[in-house]
C-alpha cells in the first residue's frame, strides 16, 4: 500500500483553517490549528490509502515536556525530553464518521499529556529499549512551527527557508513559512513531504 504513496506539499492559510474548523460542531471549533490539521491529516491519508474497514489507524505526535516535570529539569541540560502520545481508530469510523470526532479524539489526547503519561512512557522505554513505531504503521505529525528554526543565523544572514530536509510515507510536517516567493519554484523538489501552515 505504501509504495503507491504520492507526497505533496500543501500550504494552508489561516482561510483554509477556517473553513476546517467550520467543518466541525461548534463545542469544538476553538480548538488549535495544530489539532484540526492534525486530525484533517489524519482522516484524509486514511480515506485516501482506503485500508480494510477494521484496520487500526495510529497517528502519533512528538510534545515537547520539559515543562511537564516537578521537580523542573536541571538547569543546563539540553538533551529531548519528549512524549510521544497516540490515538488509534479503525479506518471505517475515521472514512465514515465527520472530521469533529477525530478531532475530538487527538483533542482529548493532547490534553491528557502529562507527568504521569511522561514517566509511563520511559518506564516502558526502560523495560523495551527503544519504541519502534513503523512497526505499527503509525502516521506521525510533527508541529515544528515554533521551533524557531527561521530565526538560525550562522553567520551569513538570516534564513529564507528553515525546517525538516526529509519528510517519508506516514511522516507530516507542519512548518511556517516565510519569503515564500524567493522558494516556492524549489520547496517542491526539497521538501516533498511537508505540510506547511501560515
Amino acid at each position: 500500500m505504501d509504495d503507491n504513496v504520492v507526497h505533496k506539499t500543501f500550504f494552508c492559510t489561516t482561510t483554509n483553517i477556517s473553513a476546517m474548523r467550520r467543518l466541525v460542531p461548534p463545542h469544538i471549533q476553538n480548538c488549535s490549528t495544530f489539532e484540526v490539521l492534525t486530525a484533517c491529516l489524519w482522516r484524509c491519508r486514511t480515506i485516501a490509502l482506503q485500508p480494510d474497514p477494521e484496520e487500526h489507524m495510529p497517528i502519533i505526535w512528538p510534545v515537547n515536556a520539559r515543562k511537564m516535570f516537578n521537580p523542573p529539569l536541571p538547569v543546563g541540560y539540553y538533551g529531548n525530553v519528549l512524549a510521544i502520545p497516540a490515538v488509534i481508530s479503525t479506518a471505517q469510523d475515521l472514512c465514515n464518521k465527520p472530521l469533529g470526532c477525530a478531532l475530538e479524539l487527538v483533542m482529548k489526547v493532547k490534553s491528557d499529556v502529562m507527568k504521569d503519561c511522561i514517566r509511563s512512557v520511559s518506564d516502558l522505554m526502560a523495560i523495551q529499549k527503544r519504541v519502534r513505531f513503523t512497526a505499527i504503521r503509525a502516521y506521525t505529525v510533527s508541529d515544528l512551527t515554533r521551533a524557531g528554526v527561521n530565526a538560525v543565523d550562522f553567520g551569513w544572514g538570516k534564513a529564507i527557508y528553515g525546517g525538516a530536509t526529509k519528510g517519508g510515507v506516514g511522516l507530516s510536517y507542519l512548518l511556517s513559512y516565510h519569503h515564500i516567493q524567493t522558494i516556492t519554484a524549489s520547496l517542491e523538489s526539497w521538501y516533498p513531504y511537508v505540510c506547511r501552515v501560515e
